[in-house]
């Protein structure tokens, strides 16, 4: 099996392997300012700046539009519990919101209430029973991803010529695959996050969705064989054309095969699987960047694999979070090929 990789070749990696102990031996910086993209002089003072880091960019963008939404509404800020209530069924009945978009309101009201040291309206006995009520008669489904198997993946790389964005994608891929990776972990690795030999890959995750203080953990990644779907072999043949010792480790490509500075988004893998299963003749219901991860729980649950082993590749916390990857037969086989 090692034979066949011809890592020896790659001058990159004894550039990659190095990142371990840099990253083991490195001093945290008081403030790293290109990480957030932002400089602290563009606060008031350390407190407000700090203060602004306090929740991901993401949630309070998302949080500042529903307050916008519940303030045009009529709402104000303090809020009786009441107009709360009023409002969230107003929501779910006049404006017909998933209990999902019910629910995040509620947090986002119960944010500007403890962001202003207030006491918050959300835990009142009328809210808690409006939000039962709206859950028992607009009750769905969460929308769930479907699980993207490794043969998925397989049958996308026989269609694959071995061009510069089919070897960025095929890495991507089965890193995201092997690795258990949401889409946000997999945009958000670089070049020096890699570690790689003939056994296998390691990969540092600095950050994510359970980690927003970037404490960080290694992502083990062991060799497979010679089958075409070795994450090794995939990461390798990627490093050896990108041909960079840092930055991102999949970056978006030109369309004229220019190399970008640019990490791909999140949107952008979720466009790659479906370009790539639709060129592979796969059903692409239901696929997004989030069905490499829930391939993998799903297939590794199936095959009776221990849930903590699991729920450690991934990072969930919680069996009952992990659990919920098992997906119902029907979409398995709705995912995998066309009706």
């Amino acid at each position: 099996m090692s034979d066949n990789l011809l890592l020896s070749d790659l001058n990159i990696i004894e550039c990659v392997n190095q990142n371990i102990a840099d990253i083991c031996n490195s001093t945290p910086h008081i403030l790293q300012t290109s990480a957030i993209g932002c400089s602290e002089t563009d606060y008031l003072s350390p407190l407000e700046f700090y203060l602004d880091q306090s929740s991901a960019k993401a949630t309070k963008r998302a949080y500042d539009s529903d307050i916008r939404h519940f303030k045009a509404w009529g709402g104000t800020i303090p809020a009786t519990s009441k107009t709360v209530a009023t409002y969230l069924c107003d929501c779910a009945g006049k404006e017909g919101l998933a209990v999902s978009t019910v629910k995040r309101r509620i947090a986002a009201i119960a944010w500007a209430h403890r962001d202003e040291e207030l006491d918050d309206p959300t835990k009142t006995r009328i809210v808690r029973k409006a939000v039962q009520g709206i859950e028992r008669h607009h009750g769905d489904m969460p929308k769930q991803a479907a699980p993207l198997y490794l043969r998925d993946i397989g049958a996308m790389s026989k269609v694959l010529l071995g061009r510069l964005r089919d070897r960025r994608d095929m890495a991507l891929m089965l890193v995201g695959y092997f690795g258990g990776l949401r889409g946000s972990e997999l945009v958000a690795l670089k070049v020096e996050d890699f570690s790689l030999d003939e056994q296998g890959l390691l990969v540092m995750l600095k950050k994510s969705k359970t980690d927003q203080t970037a404490r960080g953990r290694w992502i083990s990644i062991p060799a497979r064989g010679d089958d075409g779907l070795c994450p090794v072999k995939a990461v390798a043949d990627w490093l050896m054309v990108l041909n960079q010792g840092e930055g991102p480790m999949f970056p978006s490509i030109t369309r004229y095969g220019k190399i970008s500075e640019q990490a791909l988004s999140v949107r952008s893998v979720s466009r790659i699987i479906l370009k790539r299963a639709e060129a592979a003749g796969l059903n692409t219901q239901g696929l997004s960047s989030h069905s490499i991860r829930a391939g993998f729980v799903t297939e590794a649950l199936m095959r009776g694999e221990e849930p903590m082993l699991i729920a450690n590749q991934t990072g969930h916390r919680s069996l009952e979070m992990l659990s919920r990857y098992l997906r119902p037969v029907r979409l398995l086989e709705g995912a995998s090929s066309k009706p």
